[in-house]
């Protein structure tokens, strides 16, 4: 599921000396498709190392040795684009994996900020069958 969120709102009248909007923009359904990898190979090409490439766990928890909840931040910064990829993990030893992937891109000079939301739940085996890298927690 793809979303966009441009810069169309409007300062409000308590923030127009900081150019703040007054309601934040909103996010519209979009069908484009960004390829992060392709744009990862064309700035490696071009000889560009990313500016700022970080990993950051928000929390883990082993649920009394029932199992695992994780959510991980990674974020790539690069001279044209910049990317952001949230991770919440949730396994139940012999109940439920819940894996949702949330990513954010930004293409410099396009004043938009691009989301792509996936959700995924139902045993081991059938997360296992329908794409094997959600359900690594690393």
């Amino acid at each position: 599921v793809g979303a966009c969120c441009g810069g169309e709102s409007t300062p409000g009248p308590e923030n127009q000396d900081m150019n703040v909007p007054a309601v934040p923009p909103l996010w519209k359904a979009s069908k484009a498709k960004i390829d992060v990898k392709a744009l990862v190979r064309q700035d490696a090409n071009m000889g560009r190392q990313p500016l700022f490439v970080e990993e950051v766990d928000l929390f883990e928890d082993l649920l009394h040795d029932c199992g695992l909840a994780r959510a991980v931040v990674r974020v790539m910064v690069s001279e044209d684009f910049w990317v952001a990829y949230i991770r919440y993990f949730l396994r139940v030893d012999g109940v439920i994996v819940r894996v949702i992937d949330t990513r954010y891109i930004c293409i410099n000079g396009q004043n938009k900020v691009y989301r792509e939301k996936y959700w995924r739940q139902g045993t081991w085996k059938t997360i296992m069958a329908s794409d094997t890298s959600t359900t690594n927690a690393n």
